[in-house]
């Protein structure tokens, strides 16, 4: 199905104290049915980067990545609309989505290894200035 709606929800008040500015934007398909997610704002873990990807994900099977894609490139142009110059995202370390965001070029910021109940090991990846994402 193609993307024929978007919703875009900006919070002045996010879901968390900590998160201030979020941008939600939702696929939907020709049924109105959600396909996919990203959330994303100011960043919150790493100084010199403004903005954050917090989530992206699709409900669909996404083989081709058409609708991360779609997501992706329309969050980084919210990001630019909001004066934001860089971004970075974390995401476990053997995510799935790791190959759809290394396609787009990003540089490895660190490893964060969180031990609580169970260990966890993150990757933060980052572009230092968004004019020269790749979206295509």
């Amino acid at each position: 199905d193609f993307l024929k709606y978007w919703r875009k929800h900006i919070f002045q008040k996010g879901f968390t104290e900590m998160r201030k500015s979020e941008i939600n934007l939702l696929a939907l398909d020709n049924k109105n049915k959600k396909i996919g997610a990203i959330y994303g704002g100011i960043s919150i873990d790493q100084d010199n980067y403004d903005g954050e990807i917090y989530s992206l994900n699709c409900a669909e099977n996404d083989k081709t990545d058409y609708i991360k894609t779609e997501l992706f490139n329309r969050i980084i142009e919210e990001f630019k609309n909001a004066g934001i110059k860089s971004v970075c995202v974390e995401f476990y370390k053997n995510a799935e989505i790791k190959d759809f965001y290394l396609k787009k070029e990003p540089e490895f910021i660190e490893e964060i290894t969180n031990y609580g109940n169970t260990k966890r090991i993150s990757e933060v990846y980052g572009w230092k200035n968004i004019a020269e994402i790749k979206t295509a």
